[in-house]
């Protein structure tokens, strides 16, 4: 009687990948909500100042959660990908991306506040 080698389902690497990034971003997720304090209020307006231009941090809303952006990357202008403008609530927006809104998981995003409802 022969024994064959155990076979292991081996994932491609973007596959791999893909399920990485999703547990990590969940795991991160989980953690960042544990660690914030009771969420401060912002509205429009406020919002609007925090736009990334002459050394002002950048935030954006999405989905009543205020964000900022300030320390990543595609970020530093206030601009992204020359399409986004800091300041503003971006929800609508998202739906048109090439990513979801697991983007707001990523270590260089830190949650600040709420929305105000009705701005």
């Amino acid at each position: 009687m022969s024994t064959s080698p155990l076979r292991v389902h081996q994932p491609e690497a973007a596959e791999a990948q893909s399920l990485g990034d999703r547990a990590y971003y969940r795991i991160r997720e989980l953690i960042v909500t544990l660690e914030l304090p009771p969420a401060s209020v912002v509205t429009e307006r406020e919002l609007q100042g925090y736009d990334g231009e002459q050394g002002r941090p950048a935030y954006v809303a999405y989905a009543g959660v205020v964000y900022d952006v300030s320390g990543c990357p595609k970020w530093r202008t206030g601009l992204h990908e020359h399409l986004h403008f800091a300041g503003l609530d971006l929800t609508r927006a998202l739906r048109k991306a090439p990513h979801a809104e697991e983007v707001f998981g990523r270590p260089c995003v830190r949650r600040v506040g709420v929305l105000e409802a009705g701005g």
